[in-house]
């Protein structure tokens, strides 16, 4: 069973090594995930992990490849890749020269396979639950909707907004539902940027079933002093139907086992006993 996948990119430390370009990374051909964390940037020397979006993928046998690929001129070099299933890797690859990634790096599922890591891996749902206290805590969901979040912007044009210490904020909306808010931003050519609101529910168990899902997707305009409606109805409309089509059909959480968890005061996911 795969119930979170990550990618980590380790960056060489050396000058010219970080970007600030697009980078996208998929175990799914039609689940693209945009790495794109609030606040961070793949800079020099630096280790970034991010959630990779599992679109069709349940059984480790569902992932064929892994692809990642970057857009604009600002190349990128990477000294060691690593993909993580449920936590633990099960994919290393170290460059000791430095990978320079200037559009795309694609990963068989032979080559994948034949790692010893995936040889070594192991994992099962007990151990999840001895590990983890039978809960996925309040940073890790807040880590998993940032990945679907960022893939959605990306498509609708998009930004997070830098002025928020916590541009994504969680919260307990009632037994079975998380409300999700996130501060975004539409650029504007030659203008200041437009404040948004992005809002959501995630609700954990969809008709009895221990499945979540996405719903009452909405956009709201923030407004400031110094701002004025850059949008119009009909693109700002165009916009919410993109975020919609994206986030309910990111499958954000995948829920281990058949029993629905609860979403605490604090805004961790708790199995109960």
């Amino acid at each position: 069973m795969v119930l979170r996948t990550q990618i980590e990119l380790s960056i060489c430390d050396q000058r010219g090594a970080g970007s600030d370009d697009g980078i996208s990374a998929s175990i799914d051909p039609a689940a693209v995930t945009w790495l794109d964390v609030p606040g961070v940037s793949l800079s020099r020397g630096g280790r970034f992990t991010y959630d990779v979006l599992l679109g069709r993928v349940h059984t480790l046998a569902d992932i064929k490849a892994l692809r990642i690929e970057k857009v604009g001129h600002n190349d990128l070099c990477i000294s060691q890749l690593r993909l993580l299933v449920n936590g633990r890797p099960i994919f290393a690859r170290s460059f000791a020269d430095g990978l320079w990634l200037i559009t795309s790096l694609e990963i068989s599922g032979t080559e994948l396979r034949s790692n010893p890591v995936w040889a070594g891996y192991s994992w099962s749902f007990s151990e999840w639950v001895a590990s983890t206290g039978a809960a996925i805590s309040r940073r890790e969901l807040t880590q998993r909707l940032e990945s679907s979040i960022a893939t959605a912007i990306h498509a609708a044009g998009l930004r997070w907004d830098g002025e928020p210490v916590a541009p994504v904020l969680i919260s307990r909306r009632d037994a079975s539902t998380i409300a999700v808010e996130a501060a975004l931003v539409r650029p504007i050519p030659h203008w200041v940027n437009e404040h948004v609101d992005l809002t959501f529910d995630l609700s954990i168990c969809t008709s009895g079933r221990a499945e979540a899902a996405v719903q009452s997707v909405m956009l709201r305009r923030v407004r400031r002093w110094y701002s004025f409606t850059g949008t119009t109805a009909a693109e700002y409309e165009r916009i919410l139907h993109v975020l919609r089509s994206r986030l309910t059909t990111s499958r954000p959480i995948v829920i281990a086992g058949d029993v629905c968890p609860q979403p605490d005061m604090d805004g961790n996911l708790v199995y109960s006993p």
